[in-house]
């Protein structure tokens, strides 16, 4: 299983006076992917300089796709694809990001998988430092695509397992649930543009539960992990989360107020991003959304090459070392113990396997830095 070639992006210098600004439209519409784009006349955001060293970002409630942003030196770079990042030196995991994502199921402040790059949501309105407009694309994903299928499909479930690597390289994130490969695979399937999701077909498990922190806890080697206690730091998410929903005067209780404006988003961005790719819209909705949007679930009675639970157990041997023996430590007593505790908490979602396989696909294949490597 090889990647594509690391292409680098574009660069596309926007040289704006002082109170210009320019449409996110115009972005989009002379972006290399394919999009589908909001009705004629609806703006999609801008970005204006306000002054010679600050930039304006507005992105519109109707705003339909991924776009992220970063400052490096004096220069603002803005683009729809994380894996472009790298390129222009952001090229360092956030292990902030792990966390949240293995513990909450989301991040929280706009993080992405890299260190100093940050998602725009619909609705934002921010002020960023910036001497220089950089806008990147490509004329294809550019790095770590991963094209080979793993297993000649025979079953529903061998052709979740077989996209696992290819919606990895697209959101350029783990994940803890198969459910975004599954949409993945629906958007491919359907003549429609538009693809609807039931709220009640989301991945079950949402925010910090004390059995879910306790199937990634088994999984690390310790407490501390790259300089970052686990414990404390999940507390401090858990304590910014309640003031957050303290302040704002909102009558949903907190689990509501956090599955509204925290983790719906998230997802959303994440469906995004599949639904820019395969060039359709998807959309969260109440209620069961369309036929076919639920996941087939994997057992772990499925035949070795493509059963999730042993593909998790070979990344201790065959995986990416950082990610076996210093992120995580899972040798096989270890991980035998995590999927227990996983399958007793849930035998439909493989929260720990699927994070593992996706985080090491995504640090095999493409250039990134982590932190101590040798784990020494």
């Amino acid at each position: 299983m090889k990647s594509s070639s690391n292409k680098a992006p574009l660069k596309k210098v926007q040289r704006l006076p002082v109170g210009a600004e320019i449409s996110l439209n115009s972005f989009l519409g002379d972006a290399a992917w394919k999009s589908v784009l909001s009705e004629d006349g609806i703006s999609l955001g801008s970005i204006k300089r306000t002054d010679e060293s600050h930039f304006h970002l507005q992105v519109g409630n109707s705003f339909q796709f991924p776009l992220y942003y970063c400052l490096k030196g004096e220069s603002l770079f803005v683009g729809q694809d994380l894996a472009f990042f790298p390129h222009i030196g952001a090229d360092t995991i956030d292990c902030h990001y792990l966390i949240e994502i293995e513990y909450f199921g989301f991040s929280i402040e706009r993080k992405s998988l890299l260190q100093e790059v940050k998602m725009l949501f619909p609705g934002d309105d921010i002020i960023v430092s910036g001497k220089e407009l950089v806008w990147l694309s490509a004329g294809g994903h550019p790095a770590g695509k991963l094209n080979a299928a793993l297993i000649t499909p025979e079953q529903t479930t061998d052709k979740l397992f077989n996209s696992l690597p290819k919606v990895t390289s697209k959101l350029f994130s783990p994940v803890d649930s198969t459910f975004y490969a599954h949409i993945a695979n629906r958007l491919a399937e359907i003549e429609e543009s538009n693809l609807k999701v039931g709220r009640q077909n989301l991945p079950l498990t949402v925010g910090y539960q004390d059995k879910r922190a306790k199937i990634f806890n088994t999984a690390h080697k310790s407490r501390v992990v790259e300089g970052l206690d686990l414990q404390k730091y999940a507390a401090r998410v858990q304590g910014e989360l309640d003031q957050i929903w303290q302040g704002s005067g909102s009558s949903l209780d907190r689990e509501a107020y956090i599955y509204q404006e925290f983790y719906l988003p998230f997802v959303q961005f994440l469906l995004n991003i599949l639904a820019m790719n395969a060039g359709k819209v998807v959309e969260i909705v109440d209620g069961a959304g369309d036929e076919g949007v639920t996941a087939p679930v994997f057992s772990i009675d499925d035949k070795p090459i493509c059963n999730i639970y042993e593909s998790f157990q070979r990344v201790f041997f065959y995986g990416n070392p950082w990610l076996a023996k210093v992120w995580f430590y899972i040798p096989p007593m270890i991980s035998a113990a995590a999927i227990k505790r996983q399958r007793k908490y849930s035998e439909s979602e493989q929260h720990v396997c699927v994070f593992t396989l996706t985080l090491d696909y995504l640090l095999r294949f493409n250039h990134l830095k982590t932190g101590n490597f040798t784990g020494e």
